[in-house]
């Protein structure tokens, strides 16, 4: 297949696929296909908040020690194949299409597969070729029924559990907690973020007990924050100090996951100096990225009220934003994280977006949610036009790009635009 046909390939599936109740739909995909995921080291995260930062920060502390890495995740900001990386590059086009292609011979016709198992398919034989040493490996939802858990890791991590995808994982924490936990496996250690809800977190202890999983709590009496911005976080941890280079105060809690979980391997390859240049160089696209500094534009794709909690925490420090730049999608809690982090812009400007995708919450209705805030609203109808409005009402001051991961990247693409005009 070529790049055109392979990409129209992958597209025919859903997203969701068919209806899952166990993984035997995946498990039979895999073994025509010779399960390539048996001879590979995983390291497996799953959680609702904090999965991308962390995956970044391990990958980048194995590869400093001199490891071959293989990282999947989702989704993408710029393009499908960021979601498969090799040693920080993401997979080829050539690649992409050969693992493809075998992927589509072993899938049985009319078997309703989602497009993230053929993704996680091309991912496995990909790595397996590749003979990483490790691979840092995101469940997609859940945990229990994730098409990822059909394997062994060496170490198991879950991060920060909240509200989200509750259609398919529950209304309630522990519900969406038991989803999660499901990844914990007999004897394998387990690393479980700090700031965890006490109600999620009884129901993982309870599933590392049954696992005979030991299980990493951060203690978090030697934690205390010493400076926090949008260009990173000084924080002290077991009697030394941190430095990321990702803003917001949340990172400290995924900054302290990533060194729990590094130790926890032991391996004598990666120490502390490794785990400082991860968190210190460490940077994922849209996540409170600074992409401009004239005019000053931070991109967020905080989509759940939790991100918009992190990201409101971190304004309400630096009280220097001018203008949020906002659009959601229909199957989040928009609502809930709307009116988490609007307060902060009363008085202040807000650019609607409805562009980005045809799941986006049109702007009519954004702007009832705002009906009550002193907020100049104004209409974005395409990425230029909305940072424009959003850079002319900021006076001068930052604009704040959030509330989903497809508007942050259609922005940092024009902001990346605007900038380079700004050069010329």
């Amino acid at each position: 297949m070529n790049y055109r046909d392979t990409i129209k390939y992958i597209n025919s599936f859903s997203k969701s696929g068919g209806p899952v109740k166990d993984l035997s739909r995946f498990e039979g995909l895999m073994n025509r296909l010779g399960n390539p995921q048996k001879g590979l080291k995983f390291i497996h995260i799953a959680g609702t908040n904090g999965k991308g930062s962390l995956s970044e920060y391990t990958d980048l502390a194995l590869r400093t020690a001199g490891y071959r890495v293989g990282k999947f995740t989702s989704p993408f900001i710029v393009k499908l194949e960021e979601r498969i990386q090799l040693n920080g590059e993401y997979i080829s086009e050539s690649s992409l299409c050969d693992f493809c292609a075998r992927v589509k011979a072993a899938a049985q016709p009319g078997v309703p597969y989602s497009q993230f198992e053929i993704l996680t398919a091309v991912a496995f034989l990909y790595f397996a070729w590749e003979e990483c040493d490790y691979v840092v490996l995101e469940v997609g939802i859940g945990g229990t029924l994730d098409c990822t858990n059909i394997i062994t890791p060496v170490l198991s991590i879950i991060t920060t559990i909240d509200y989200d995808h509750c259609a398919i994982l529950g209304n309630t924490l522990a519900e969406i907690a038991s989803h999660k936990a499901g990844i914990i496996k007999e004897n394998v250690p387990c690393v479980v973020s700090p700031f965890q809800p006490e109600e999620a977190l009884a129901v993982i202890r309870e599933r590392a007990a049954e696992m005979h999983a030991p299980l990493i709590e951060p203690d978090m009496s030697s934690f205390y924050p010493v400076s926090s911005s949008f260009l990173g976080n000084v924080f002290g941890f077991e009697n030394r100090h941190w430095q990321t280079k990702m803003g917001g105060v949340h990172q400290c809690g995924n900054a302290i996951t990533a060194i729990l979980a590094l130790r926890a391997l032991g391996d004598k390859r990666v120490g502390d100096k490794q785990i400082d240049f991860a968190l210190q160089n460490a940077q994922l696209p849209a996540r409170l990225e600074t992409v401009s500094r004239k005019p000053f534009i931070i991109i967020d794709g905080a989509h759940n009220p939790s991100g918009m909690r992190a990201a409101k925490r971190l304004l309400s420090q630096e009280k220097s934003c001018g203008c949020i730049l906002i659009g959601m999608l229909k199957t989040k809690d928009y609502r809930t994280a709307l009116h988490t982090i609007m307060p902060f812009f009363d008085s202040c400007g807000a650019v609607l977006a409805d562009f980005f995708s045809p799941d986006a919450v049109p702007c009519e209705e954004l702007k009832k949610e705002l009906e009550g805030y002193n907020i100049r609203a104004a209409v974005g109808k395409n990425p230029r036009d909305a940072l424009d409005k959003a850079v002319k009402l900021a006076g001068g001051k930052p604009v704040f790009c959030t509330g989903s991961l497809y508007l942050a990247a259609e922005i940092r693409r024009e902001a990346g635009l605007l900038a380079t005009e700004e050069k010329g």
